[in-house]
């Protein structure tokens, strides 16, 4: 198998998980026994949202709340899993390779025609000390780099509604992994304001540890982001001209 068979073999795997993810459910939900507490995540908005029902008490100690929520996020979040797992196993779509992009829109090619375009004007010296900074930073900067990325994901943050009887600590992928409420505040409140306050402290927790888009952001390979999406970046580079 050439380089080419398993970049076309990548992109396959790459079609099959994307096909999955969109025909997984947009709305999951999670309740308990009782059904008086429920959560769900709308993949499409990528917002997790609790819901605590009249009857409640009846069913948990103002203790035992924050625990049972946690619990159905960890419990929505391995039901996601399988469902996607399913669709991947169960995906009878054919495997037609997606073309490789042409050859004259590939890193390489728009790197030579700069070069030509650059002419008797490119100082070679030059743009060889740019490639060899280029290798140098990057293989510097990897092990740092995922090690940012790492920490981005696994670093919690915590967020007090605005009335402050709850609060919710939310790791870098948006997972509750805590929450604290006002138990005294529990036993009088109705369950309405406690679904409003429980979401407002998600919300905010989940916002500080919002992701950006480009994984690289922040990290010593941050100016090389732009080659992933942009073939020309290369020549910008190595041209002196980004």
């Amino acid at each position: 198998m050439n380089d080419a068979d398993r970049i076309l073999d990548f992109r396959d795997e790459l079609d099959r998980d994307a096909r999955a993810h969109a025909a997984a459910p947009t709305m999951s939900t999670a309740s308990d026994s009782s059904g008086s507490v429920g959560v769900a995540f709308d993949s499409d908005a990528r917002v997790l949202s609790v819901v605590v029902r009249d009857g409640w008490l009846a069913t948990h100690a103002p203790s035992e709340l924050g625990p049972v929520i946690v619990d159905l996020v960890v419990q929505l979040a391995a039901e996601r899993a399988r469902q996607w797992g399913e669709t991947v196993a169960e995906d009878e779509t054919a495997r037609v390779a997606t073309p490789l992009p042409p050859q004259s829109e590939s890193p390489g090619a728009l790197l030579q025609s700069a070069l030509v375009d650059a002419g008797d004007s490119l100082d070679v010296a030059a743009m060889l000390g740019r490639m060899m900074t280029m290798l140098e930073e990057v293989n510097a900067g990897m092990d740092s780099a995922m090690q940012i990325v790492t920490t981005r994901l696994s670093t919690s943050h915590v967020a007090t509604s605005a009335g402050g009887h709850a609060r919710a600590t939310v790791d870098g992928s948006g997972a509750v992994t805590a929450l604290q409420l006002d138990e005294p505040w529990l036993r009088a409140e109705s369950p309405a304001d406690i679904t409003r306050e429980i979401n407002q402290a998600i919300a905010i927790a989940a916002a500080a540890g919002a992701a950006p888009t480009n994984p690289f952001v922040g990290t010593p390979l941050e100016r090389y982001g732009a080659l992933l999406d942009d073939p020309s970046a290369l020549s910008r580079i190595f041209l002196g001209k980004d």
